[in-house]
């Protein structure tokens, strides 16, 4: 079987195209696959997510960096409603990266998987593996209740960009607590490359952890957002957290936001609130003998078999 989500029109203005799917390959193996099959993309982030079509929208032939890409949905989105883009998923989390994989294959795209960690140094670390969520893994000790611990390989930003010539023009950093040491290592590709920076600040046990990441960031003259339900668009001066607070994602720009990015934002908002969970849809898979179509591979055939379905 697979477990279609409903993707916002690849024109969001139009209104002429019936719902395109992602293939989340099933809806419960993971944090992330559960939460997808109870909301929809309407409900996955939806700040977080219009932000970033929005911001994908505005730069053709990007490249889009997802730190801490559990199963990689933004990558996944990036890479299916962008072509052509440069995507790149660091998740260390064996099982979550072999998730992340399966989803790109199953929709037939180009993303890269980088099993890894990303940190201020390259390395080995030891992952804690949450008791609460497999979406909450942290190389942080005591960050959250821990069921077991696994090694991993530790990479930093700038090493990834000087090892293989690819930098990021927007770039997602999910960590569960060590945002602040992704951006110690990525300080060199920020200043040359000046990346948007889609950041997860955590408050926890009495700690702000904006505070360490204001305090990096003021070298480097972006400009601070918080992404609340109903953004204002409006800089703030300071990163900062607060206790139990819903809102935990800060975007960090190189420059203060137009009003063609605001209007953007808007329209993809629109558009991903309509992705409700009573468009999902579970599609029996082809058997192996069964040809896909050529373009795409055998999840972009069941797509347009879907597609097809609803448009009748």
């Amino acid at each position: 079987m697979g477990y279609f989500v409903a993707l916002p029109s690849l024109d969001p203005l139009s209104g002429e195209r019936g719902p395109e799917y992602l293939d989340i390959v099933d809806g419960a193996t993971t944090a992330v696959q559960r939460g997808l099959r109870r909301t929809g993309l309407s409900g996955f982030a939806p700040t977080c997510t219009a932000l970033l079509t929005a911001f994908a929208r505005q730069r053709p032939g990007f490249t889009f960096f997802d730190v801490g890409a559990n199963v990689g949905i933004y990558s996944s989105l990036c890479s299916v409603l962008f072509e052509p883009a440069t995507v790149v998923a660091f998740e260390p989390t064996p099982s979550t990266a072999a998730v992340t994989r399966q989803i790109a294959a199953a929709n037939g795209l180009d993303v890269v998987v980088e099993q890894t960690a990303v940190a201020s140094a390259p390395g080995t670390a030891t992952l804690q593996l949450s008791a609460t969520s497999d979406a909450s893994n942290s190389l942080r000790e005591g960050f959250k209740r821990s069921v077991g611990t696994i090694d991993v390989p530790v990479t930093s930003i700038d090493r990834y960009v000087s090892e293989t010539g690819t930098a990021p023009s927007v770039m997602k950093v999910d960590v569960e607590s060590l945002e602040a040491e992704v951006i110690t290592g990525a300080a060199a590709t920020i200043r040359e490359h000046r990346p948007l920076l889609v950041v997860e600040v955590s408050y926890r046990s009495e700690r702000d952890y904006g505070a360490e990441l204001d305090q990096l960031m003021n070298e480097f003259d972006y400009c601070y957002y918080r992404l609340v339900e109903s953004p204002t668009w409006k800089p703030r001066e300071k990163i900062r957290s607060t206790p139990k607070s819903p809102h935990r994602d800060w975007l960090l720009a190189p420059q203060e936001l137009d009003g063609g990015f605001v209007r953007e934002y808007q329209v993809w908002a629109e558009a991903l609130s309509r992705c409700t969970p009573a468009l999902n849809l579970k599609v029996r898979q082809p058997a192996p003998e069964e040809p896909p179509h050529q373009r795409g591979g055998l999840g972009s055939a069941i797509r347009r078999l879907v597609r097809s379905v609803t448009e009748r």
